[in-house]
């Protein structure tokens, strides 16, 4: 027969030592939820201050490293002006948001405390147009970067490169690119000396090879599948044939061939119908 309630019941020394037992296991507990409770209120408190406050106010806002955008257009893409918390932003998306900028090739922004935000651009540097049903720029690795906007003087004095198929470069990009580097490697032997007449075009087509087109009178200089020490001595051979032509006949010639393979010390210049030789 089991014993009556109340005397089942624990007696008051053991219930308190129950229940000191049971505050001392979730003590911890209750202490680290105060700690954290407290130190999210810091650092919100903190974040508010270093996000408000006129101490942090950007007193100068300093752009390096650009030559084709104007500073103001720096600015305008930034968003961000002098006067603003310099905590109120994120340096990365800020970077991400310049770097968007076709021109743009890196963007690197910096704090110098307390007031100075420093914004370092690199440009992309045009090597050439391209024409691509529509003239882009492409830099020195063959990548095409932007359509160029000729009324703002984009590609001024940049040799043009034809003959690509805008659908080759839809489809492999990076082949088109290969090819880019191709034909600015040879528009790069071609101006080494400086003392050749100046280049305009650089044509390229799969059976006939590369084909320089002078930027005065449109003469051209056809290389064919040529690079390297090929490439040299068929510019070299061009020099001894240019050299031996009179005034006028470089003003009457109209394509100078030193892609003969069997005969490569052959040069054939073709003319004007009116004064063919």
């Amino acid at each position: 027969m089991r014993a009556p309630f109340r005397e089942r019941m624990p007696g008051p020394r053991a219930i308190l030592q129950k229940l000191g037992r049971a505050c001392r296991s979730v003590l911890p507990a209750i202490l680290a939820v105060v700690v954290t409770a407290s130190l999210c209120a810091g650092a919100y408190a903190g974040y508010r201050w270093l996000t408000s406050s006129q101490r942090f106010a950007i007193a100068t806002l300093e752009i390096r490293g650009n030559t084709h955008l104007r500073e103001a257009q720096l600015r305008s893409l930034l968003g961000v002006a002098e006067g603003d918390n310099i905590f109120g932003f994120s340096l990365s998306r800020l970077e991400h948001k310049l770097e968007r900028d076709p021109w743009i090739a890196t963007a690197n922004l910096r704090r110098r405390l307390p007031d100075h935000l420093i914004v370092e651009v690199t440009e992309e540097y045009p090597a050439a147009l391209v024409d691509l049903d529509g003239l882009y720029l492409a830099e020195a690795g063959g990548r095409v970067f932007k359509r160029a906007s000729l009324p703002l003087g984009e590609g001024l004095g940049l040799p043009v490169i034809t003959g690509l198929a805008r659908e080759d470069y839809l489809r492999d990009r990076e082949a088109t690119a290969a090819r880019i580097r191709a034909a600015l490697a040879v528009a790069r032997a071609y101006s080494a000396d400086g003392k050749r007449p100046a280049l305009g075009e650089i044509h390229l087509d799969a059976r006939r090879g590369t084909t320089l087109l002078t930027y005065e009178n449109a003469i051209a200089v056809r290389v064919g599948h040529s690079k390297g020490q090929a490439l040299a001595e068929r510019l070299r051979v061009f020099d001894a044939a240019w050299a031996s032509l009179t005034p006028q006949e470089r003003q009457d010639a109209r394509v100078v061939y030193v892609d003969n393979t069997i005969r490569p010390d052959r040069v054939t210049v073709g003319y004007e119908e009116t004064r063919a030789n």
